[in-house]
């Protein structure tokens, strides 16, 4: 019901150069369609995460619990959840994503990004032409007290009937 094409907990595995592909996890509250990572420091540079889909949240990446990975120029496209972070869903502290293009994915809050209770950190990315059905069509802020970063992203071409590029709910405050 985690990780349609890679599941990672309590591990640490380096990923280059991969191409995780047309996964899906079906599980009514399942989370991670392409990947999911929990409690890891794992590497993942140079790679693909795309059509992929997951019924709950993190339709191509979930980063859940004390995840802390080191993730680089890679590309999430065309991923799909039925809940949150169409692309990604990051729900782990202290995160920093760099290099990223985030593009063509769709969920009901977050088609391309969904940040919950996190002071996590993107850099150096694009988020562009992803889809929500509810809010924040590129990037989605969900919850108080944390305050995500946002530092050289451009966002553009997003499309979602509350915050077609980035919307929040919550007290927090994101950094761009």
């Amino acid at each position: 019901y985690r990780g349609g094409g890679i599941y990672i907990r309590n591990g640490n595995p380096l990923l280059i150069h991969v191409t995780v592909s047309a996964n899906q996890v079906v599980y009514t509250y399942g989370e991670g369609g392409g990947i999911y990572l929990s409690q890891t420091e794992s590497i993942i540079r140079d790679s693909k995460i795309l059509f992929n889909s997951s019924n709950y949240n993190g339709g191509g990446l979930f980063v859940g619990y004390l995840a802390t990975p080191d993730i680089q120029r890679v590309a999430v496209l065309n991923n799909t959840a039925v809940n949150y972070g169409g692309g990604v869903y990051i729900d782990s502290n202290n995160l920093s994503l760099e290099t990223l293009t985030v593009q063509d994915n769709s969920a009901a809050m977050g088609g391309g990004v969904c940040s919950s209770f996190s002071n996590s950190t993107i850099r150096y990315s694009v988020i562009a032409m992803n889809t929500a059905t509810n809010r924040g069509g590129g990037f989605y802020y969900l919850g108080n007290s944390a305050n995500p970063r946002l530092g050289q992203v451009t966002i553009y071409n997003n499309s979602g009937p509350l915050g077609k590029d980035i919307a929040m709910d919550g007290s927090a405050k994101v950094s761009i």
